[in-house]
């Protein structure tokens, strides 16, 4: 029941318990970097995304140090995957792979993590061991395509959401479409007119 959030102004994971009183799980709102540890020893530079695996375990888009950590209920901030610094769109295991500008993140029922990786213009997927590969969309080129893989088309994707079924939702921002991505990788066109912003239901 406690609520977690993302205070990217601050550089902090905070807290809210049911009964309202709020806390700080991770980071030090006095220091900016990149420092995995625990609790105010932990360093964070942009926290945005932030998703909960139901068993205590947090994962976080570090957007600005391109790197997506991984916080335990006891406040233990790692680096799951991502290079501290380092842009790129390299897929691998931890440390090998890079993100550019990682936002939304979320994760399913059998542990699985998806990245929107904003600035990349695709989505990621991140094993429980740390290995990232790139689950649709075209590192570096952004448009608008529904597809498979590689053949869809993104540009800069936030909001991400999983389903029971292993489907992804996609918050495509830069096209104002709701996008979903199949458990096989295809992605098609929920809602919305790709590229024309507006607030009509529908």
């Amino acid at each position: 029941g406690q609520l977690y959030i993302a205070d990217t102004g601050n550089a902090l994971v905070r807290k809210i318990s049911v009964a309202g009183d709020a806390g700080i799980l991770a980071g030090d709102a006095s220091a900016r970097g990149h420092v995995d540890g625990t609790g105010a020893t932990a360093r964070f530079s942009s926290p945005r995304g932030l998703a909960t695996d139901g068993m205590g375990t947090l994962y976080l888009t570090d957007a600005y140090t391109h790197t997506v950590r991984k916080i335990t209920a006891q406040g233990a901030v790692t680096t799951l995957a991502g290079a501290p610094g380092v842009r790129g769109s390299a897929d691998g295991t931890g440390a090998q792979a890079t993100f550019n500008q990682p936002i939304g993140v979320t994760v399913n029922a059998s542990g699985e993590v998806y990245v929107a990786d904003s600035y990349n213009h695709v989505i990621r997927k991140i094993t429980a061991q740390g290995v990232v590969t790139t689950l649709a969309g075209l590192a570096g080129v952004s448009g608008y395509a529904n597809g498979s893989g590689h053949d869809a088309r993104f540009n800069q994707p936030q909001g991400l959401a999983a389903d029971s079924s292993g489907g992804v939702y996609v918050a495509d921002t830069g096209n104002s479409v709701i996008r979903k991505i199949s458990a096989a990788g295809s992605v098609t066109t929920v809602a919305g007119t790709p590229g024309v912003a507006g607030r009509r239901d529908g």
